[in-house]
């Protein structure tokens, strides 16, 4: 980090459930001097963390809530929210600073095509175009609190960012080093993954009789092998 830029804060939202990814590789892996900003969560046990349930959907939505509400209105310079199923495989802060040199927002990149977003890792400026856009995903998210249909802040944001330009609004995706697992441009055990810098451990619908906690765990260590065994290779 260069001495006149001030420390990042990153917002984590988390509960205890959650605890272990937040203290064992969130925290444990961060390379960068920046100031860690958790949020805590509802407690809604074992439902409430895998992906697609109803009580997932209220933590996504207490998490936006909490964004537009709270962190938005407080924040006066570049910030970052990010899920709490991150791990650091190099220092991210130049990489963050220069994506968003000319943007408001910037989000993962989805695998896909057409630069569709993830959501898992978002730095962003506070700002009328910003709130609005996240306005707009908390009010979506709320109106279909009660439908049986999944639909969540990435999906929302998607919708958004690519229904028709935004005014006011300047938003980029990051290099694919700062990888989300959903992300096929990059494959562990392939070469190139060496360069990794961030892993967001997504994809982990429940299956096999695991929990989305527990396939995120195990995906975790197997990212964290794969880097680690490239990177002794490297010549």
């Amino acid at each position: 980090m260069r001495t006149h830029d001030a420390a990042i804060n990153v917002h984590v939202f988390v509960n205890d459930y959650h605890k272990i990814l937040f203290e064992n590789y969130f925290i444990k892996s961060l390379q960068d001097p920046w100031r860690v900003v958790p949020h805590i969560l509802p407690e809604l046990g074992r439902e409430g963390g895998n992906f697609g349930t109803t009580e997932f959907k209220a933590l996504i939505r207490h998490k936006i809530e909490g964004l537009v509400r709270e962190i938005l209105p407080r924040e006066t310079d570049l910030f970052i929210l990010s899920d709490v199923d991150i791990q650091f495989f190099a220092p991210c802060d130049e990489t963050v600073r220069s994506a968003m040199r000319e943007h408001d927002i910037v989000f993962q990149s989805e695998w896909g095509g057409a630069r569709r977003v993830n959501t898992g890792f978002i730095a962003m400026r506070p700002g009328p175009g910003v709130l609005e856009l996240w306005s707009e995903v908390y009010d979506a998210l709320v109106e279909s609190a009660d439908s049986a249909e999944h639909l969540d802040e990435q999906m929302v944001m998607n919708t958004l960012l690519h229904a028709s330009p935004r005014e006011g609004l300047s938003w980029d995706v990051f290099p694919r080093e700062i990888w989300a697992f959903s992300n096929q441009e990059l494959m562990p055990q392939r070469p190139e993954f060496a360069s990794v810098m961030l892993h967001h451990a997504n994809c982990t619908v429940p299956r096999d009789g695991r929990s989305s906690l527990e396939l995120k765990l195990e995906q975790m260590e197997m990212v964290k092998a794969s880097v680690q065994s490239l990177r002794t290779r490297r010549p």
